[in-house]
């Protein structure tokens, strides 16, 4: 099988994955489907473009089979991959438009996607491993944000789990690696944030909501637990 450097496979490829409808709205009465747009190639212009709906729906790139770009009700924009490996679909966040690129998702979309079809998981890798780092809190805290938030918040808490995440933890911990977070940093957090006490407190059970998703997920935190969050101010 031939490879192509857009990173567009055929429809016989492991790693293809043709996503649902795509080209048409779903079923609005389908709980849990997002409304799909039909295909286009992603540019900055077209994202851009996309503006916010009741629902959350889709657009998928017309060229590089199972890339898209979620659109939320809140206006929020996230780029994402799905493909097949090991005979399950898989789908993981790249990044939130407006801090990555289109046409760094786009390469690391065809950077998935190729590797896929050859056998590898470059995204779906067991972070726990020997040889493997833990995610960063800022990757961790935009998977929390694309994956565990909507399907358990309303669109209030959502936008205030994000506010506090962006303005409060990532400034701080963003850049550091997960499995590197102790209890002195999220102390130091919570002292940074002395003259705001509510918001404090707020954000230090956010903070512990995304490590514990984390654990749930597993491998995200490389062993890591989420006790130094919890026990800090039990």
């Amino acid at each position: 099988m031939h490879s192509h450097p857009s990173g567009e496979q055929s429809d016989s490829s492991p790693g293809f994955l043709q996503p649902e409808s795509v080209g048409y709205l779903c079923d609005p009465g389908r709980r849990g489907v997002p409304e799909m747009k039909p295909m286009t190639r992603i540019t900055k212009r077209a994202v851009d473009a996309l503006i916010a709906r009741e629902r959350e729906y889709m657009l998928w790139d017309r060229d590089i089979k199972g890339f898209g770009v979620r659109v939320h009700p809140s206006g929020r924009k996230v780029y994402l991959v799905k493909y097949r490996h090991g005979g399950r679909v898989v789908k993981t966040t790249i990044g939130p438009h407006g801090i990555v690129p289109p046409a760094a998702a786009r390469a690391r979309a065809a950077e998935i996607v190729t590797a896929a079809r050859t056998g590898k998981d470059l995204a779906g890798r067991n972070l726990s491993a020997p040889g493997t780092e833990a995610p960063t809190v800022r990757e961790l805290a935009e998977r929390f944000l694309e994956e565990y938030v909507p399907a358990r918040c309303k669109a209030s808490s959502a936008q205030s789990y994000e506010s506090a995440l962006r303005r409060h933890v990532l400034p701080l911990l963003g850049d550091r690696r997960v499995a590197d977070i102790t209890r002195a940093d999220v102390t130091a957090l919570h002292h940074r944030m002395r003259a705001i006490p509510y918001a404090a407190n707020r954000t230090i059970g956010i903070l512990s909501a995304v490590f514990t998703a984390a654990e749930l997920w597993g491998g995200e935190t490389g062993g890591h637990q989420s006790v130094p969050v919890r026990e800090t101010f039990s």
